[in-house]
């Protein structure tokens, strides 16, 4: 039971739940991320979705994302909710997402020139960290930066064994 009333006539149970109650977007929330789960690559923050496909190559990483995208159309089907069209784009790389588009962000991140300076590594860190909401290990993956950070100064390359392949941030 949602909200029930209880008026003159007797208790007065809602069927759906009324504006204007307090806990409603956590409610709404709840449900969702109950109809979610269990979908592998499918991420929603209020009522956006992204869906992502995982593999060693770009057609692998397609074919993943089809058969997501084909599971969580199902499992909305099932549970009877809707999807405004105007608002779906299938297959594309780039999408606003919390107020983000994330492929360009993620492009100005693999596309920094890597240095030894130790301001430009701060830079780098200070971009990363930005992402943190989307990186769920990201601490793991930026400790070596971070303990070079620490360092008076460093001028080994080999030292920036992780600032090599920034990717590694988004594909873990």
């Amino acid at each position: 039971m949602l909200l029930t009333m209880l008026t003159p006539w007797g208790r007065f149970r809602w069927t759906r739940l009324p504006f204007g109650i307090s806990s409603t977007p956590e409610e709404f929330q709840r449900r969702i991320h109950d109809v979610l789960s269990g979908i592998e690559g499918v991420v929603n923050i209020p009522d956006d979705f992204i869906v992502m496909g995982w593999g060693p190559s770009n057609a692998a990483a397609k074919v993943d994302h089809d058969r997501t995208v084909l599971e969580l159309l199902e499992r909305l089907s099932h549970r009877n909710l809707k999807l405004n069209p105007d608002k779906v784009k299938f297959n594309t790389c780039t999408a606003p997402f919390i107020g983000h588009v994330l492929t360009e962000i993620v492009n100005a991140v693999l596309n920094m020139p890597q240095s030894c300076e130790k301001g430009a590594t701060g830079r780098f860190l200070g971009t990363i960290v930005y992402l943190s909401k989307f990186c769920p290990h990201l601490s793991d993956i930026v400790r070596p930066l971070l303990l070079l950070l620490d360092l008076r100064s460093y001028s080994n390359p080999a030292d920036l064994r992780s600032y090599s392949n920034p990717a590694r941030v988004f594909v873990g």
